[in-house]
């Protein structure tokens, strides 16, 4: 699916080097930006709530049934049921494929804007590789699949 940009490279010297305007350069180089910005948010949330969803459920093993909490088993079910949301989130939306996917194609446009920059593609290739960091990013899914 993942073609390597740099097979776009003009092979013979009368070919012309294809530019594309300032204001698409912009654009691409405006969604780079927010394609990095996904894959932070989206690593942040997954390791947020992989984090809770531990965090719960080691606190429910430790004090589960203890004085601590002898008489207090609602604090125990809340936090039961935390962790299930916590951890059906992260597996329904598929959320580290997701974030890989936005790391992924950042590093897929960011290395053709250099490549491009350096003039080592032109427009078109520069275009494509838009294109095809939109088909790594790809959509998402709900996949609530109990044989998973």
């Amino acid at each position: 699916m993942k073609e390597n940009v740099e097979n776009q490279i003009p092979k013979k010297e009368n070919e012309k080097f294809i530019p594309v305007t300032e204001e698409v350069l912009k654009d691409i180089e405006k969604e780079l930006e927010t394609w990095s910005k996904m894959a932070k948010k989206s690593q942040r949330l997954l390791f947020t709530l992989g984090t809770l969803s531990i965090g719960c459920s080691l606190f429910i093993t430790a004090f589960a049934g203890s004085d601590f909490l002898k008489n207090d088993t609602l604090i125990i079910r809340i936090l039961a049921f935390s962790t299930t949301l916590f951890l059906t989130i992260i597996t329904s939306f598929n959320l580290s494929q997701k974030a890989n996917n936005c790391r992924n194609a950042w590093r897929h446009l960011n290395k053709a804007i250099y490549s491009y920059k350096c003039k080592r593609i032109d427009g078109d290739a520069l275009i494509k590789a838009y294109e095809e960091g939109e088909n790594i990013l790809g959509s998402i899914e709900f996949n609530f699949n109990a044989k998973r």
